[in-house]
């Protein structure tokens, strides 16, 4: 093999990307990942080509690429719908093969990817001195935006934190852990645990009993102290301290309570549901009303539904076949009830409030569910088949009285009516009308 000595010095030039040719003596086989590749695009685009290709002349006027393969593909891509792409700035050596072989291996073997925390204070800094956000500088730098808000977290960590984190003793899903609250919770923490977490898992265990996600709220977040709340920069994820989130949730509740009672139900009970769970399961579920288009969408998924379930009474028991698509139209009819049912408004009856009663359940994540009631109903004594009573099941509950109506319920059960009626005597008198001018009918009397 013959030897060229080394120049004493690298010219720098300028090349057309059709005259630079990958070499094959690249010490990178396996092939890099899509997504480092579109980082490298999106970089390029944005700033442009930080560093020059090293290259080596080659046969016919083409320049064999030393370091920089990964450059030229991104440059080739970002230029790809380019009539004349501008030149590449290169550096010209000299070499023989085993001295370019010895630089590529250097360039690729010194080569790692930034840490974590290098890239979290990279994109704070845009973010707080350039005012981009998440969606900006992830286009910027080639990643997705939820890589940039969970980067973005590690630039609030603790200075104890953040060195371990540095050192390698905990990982990135530790670091974001600690990274979730405050960075003086993170030392309240880091000392609970000794300053040494087993896991993240152990990290979130000792943050979740002071702290809840803010999405359980039913309060306005806005009013806490902001010492009780804490947010990442895109506020991505808001967590409240726990004393804080129940004194506020615990009054909204009341706030509920008065709402529920004053809307017409007969009892609203507020409390964990460990505390009222049998007097819960002891009741029925309150039978719920729809809008007349959501009425009128289930009763005709209830049609559908009555003549799947007539057909199948008809198939032939071997055939499979038919069974399984009569089957399939089944649970397609349920999805779209539970869709339809999903984003539907749910009333309930006047009479249903009058003898019903309201939960307003508190988990111990801090959420509320709201459950609706009505007394269950009894069997005849001899309705289970033994001669004894027994809880039978939910029925419809029967019409109150004016005794059991408020005076709320009250007028407004006359307005429906006062309507129903004035609806039913114009819908008779154009009928009439409509009688009377076409001759089927004599005109009235005066």
């Amino acid at each position: 093999m013959s030897r060229i000595a080394t120049q004493s010095r690298d010219v720098q030039i300028s090349v057309s990307l059709s005259k630079l040719i990958p070499s094959k003596r690249n010490p990178r086989r396996v092939k890099p990942e899509r997504d480092a590749h579109r980082r490298m695009v999106a970089s390029i685009r944005a700033h442009g080509l930080l560093a020059p290709l090293v290259i080596r002349a080659d046969e016919g006027g083409t320049f064999k690429v030393i370091a920089g393969t990964r450059r030229r593909a991104a440059r080739r891509e970002v230029y790809k719908d380019s009539a004349k792409p501008p030149k590449v700035p290169c550096i010209l050596r000299v070499v023989d093969d085993e001295t370019a072989d010895a630089l590529a291996l250097a360039e690729n073997f010194v080569r790692e990817p930034m840490h974590p925390l290098d890239e979290s204070e990279s994109f704070a800094r845009l973010a707080q001195d350039e005012g981009k956000g998440a969606e900006a500088i992830a286009a910027q730098f080639g990643v997705t935006p939820h890589y940039v808000r969970q980067r973005m977290k590690l630039a609030n960590l603790a200075e104890p934190v953040k060195a371990a984190y540095r050192q390698g003793e905990i990982d990135t899903a530790t670091a974001e852990a600690f990274a979730s609250v405050p960075p003086d919770r993170q030392l309240e923490v880091w000392q609970e645990v000794g300053g040494s977490p087993h896991h993240a898992q152990h990290v979130r265990n000792v943050i979740a009993h002071a702290w809840i996600d803010a999405s359980a709220a039913i309060f306005d977040v806005s009013k806490l102290p902001e010492g009780t709340v804490s947010r990442d920069l895109f506020n991505d994820k808001v967590l409240i301290e726990r004393k804080a989130f129940m004194e506020a949730q615990a009054e909204s509740l009341l706030a509920e309570r008065q709402k529920l009672a004053e809307d017409g139900w007969s009892e609203v009970v507020v409390g964990p549901q460990a505390d009222v769970q049998d007097r819960l399961y002891s009741m029925s579920e309150a039978p719920q009303e729809y809008d007349q288009p959501t009425t009128a969408k289930l009763k005709k998924l209830a049609n559908k539904r009555s003549k799947l379930e007539a057909k199948i009474g008809e198939l032939d028991e071997s055939d499979q076949g038919a069974f399984e698509a009569v089957q399939a139209k089944l649970e397609a009819l349920d999805d779209e009830e539970q869709t339809v049912t999903k984003e539907a408004e749910v009333h309930y009856a006047e009479g249903t409030k009058a003898v019903g009663t309201a939960f307003l359940l508190l988990d111990p994540d801090g959420r509320v569910r709201r459950e609706y009631r009505i007394p269950r109903s009894r069997n005849h004594p001899s309705g289970n088949g033994n001669g004894c009573s027994g809880v039978g099941p939910a029925e419809s509950p029967k019409p109150p009285t004016s005794d059991d109506l408020r005076d709320s319920q009250i007028s407004t059960t006359f307005t429906h009516q006062a309507l129903a009626v004035r609806e039913a005597l114009l819908t008779a008198a154009h009928r009439l009308s409509l009688r009377w001018r076409s001759g089927t009918r004599s005109a009235p009397r005066a």
